[in-house]
């Protein structure tokens, strides 16, 4: 369990304040506070606010609140839901700034006419427990798991690959000019909506990218599909899920799927991946990395309020 910021007896810096950060602070504000899921994209409003302080530092905490495409994790909840997403130094997650940061996104929601906000965070830390406090929910839960390309690859091309040759089955890339049927895969397990489900680009740099992206059996109607992306500098497997239409699961549409996967990424240069699996859906895909050597290494939550 990550250490848990200290608890504050009284206010060691009553001289702060939350306020919009200066043109000139945001460079510096993107590269010392990481901010997941919030890139600036094309026609996409971004706030930010931050907290100012005299002592230690200048700046000692951070959020940003978008408007969002996603659809929220209840179906009935299908529009104005923005995310947020915030980061305190350690030494703050306690201090009545860090309350007030949040209060100031959650105002600005409300202000907007938001139904609901959702952000992520990381279990077992002082964020969620401070989101839950403030009465939000959990909506979701994901694991990241990270597996080293070379050493899955043995199994791959070994014993799994047998299998294949018994139980063949054709797969192919992602063919970008033929969506509809990935989208009504991820919309019906709830993992993508429809209008998310987009190659990457300027203006959708959390698309999935085509070369590590495929469908296993015919593409009109695939057995299974595997989503993957890139993002700064690593390579992600997003989505692994079978067509629940397809009465009768193939076994080695997964093997299958995987192998071209860690065959795309050894190609394009990278020497591990991190998979990102909801952990109310996905045990049995989990069990199946670990026999690749799968480590995990962190659980996300996405949490919800509605407003």
């Amino acid at each position: 369990m990550r250490p848990q910021p200290a608890k504050f007896m009284s206010d060691p810096n009553p001289t702060w304040k939350v306020r919009p950060p200066w043109p000139d602070e945001l460079l510096r504000l993107e590269r010392n506070f990481q901010i997941p899921g919030l890139q600036i994209g094309a026609g996409v409003p971004v706030r930010r606010w931050v907290i100012e302080a005299s002592e230690p530092e200048r700046i000692v905490g951070m959020a940003a609140l978008k408007e969002t495409l996603e659809q929220s994790p209840e179906d009935r909840l299908k529009a104005s839901v923005l995310r947020f997403a915030w980061e305190v130094r350690p030494s703050w997650g306690n201090h009545p700034a860090a309350a007030a940061l949040l209060e100031t996104v959650l105002s600005e929601a409300k202000e907007a006419a938001a139904s609901a906000v959702v952000t992520s965070a990381e279990n077992d830390g002082w964020i969620e427990n401070a989101l839950l406090a403030r009465g939000f929910r959990e909506a979701s839960r994901k694991q990241i798991w990270n597996i080293n390309v070379q050493r899955a690859m043995g199994p791959l091309l070994g014993k799994f690959s047998r299998m294949l040759l018994r139980m063949p089955v054709q797969i192919t890339n992602i063919d970008v000019s033929n969506l509809e049927p990935i989208r009504k895969i991820c919309a019906h397990y709830k993992l993508l909506s429809p209008e998310l489900v987009v190659p990457a680009s300027p203006q959708a740099r959390n698309g999935f990218d085509p070369r590590l992206s495929f469908v296993a059996g015919d593409p009109a109607n695939p057995l299974a599909i595997l989503m993957g992306r890139e993002s700064k500098g690593k390579a992600y497997l997003e989505i692994l899920a079978r067509n629940a239409q397809h009465s009768n699961e193939t076994p080695t549409a997964s093997l299958g799927l995987l192998r071209d996967f860690f065959l795309a990424a050894q190609k394009i240069g990278y020497d591990e991946v991190s998979c990102l699996f909801l952990f109310e859906q996905d045990s049995g895909i989990v069990s199946l990395i670990r026999r690749f050597g799968a480590t995990r290494q962190e659980s996300v939550s996405q949490f919800m309020l509605t407003l």
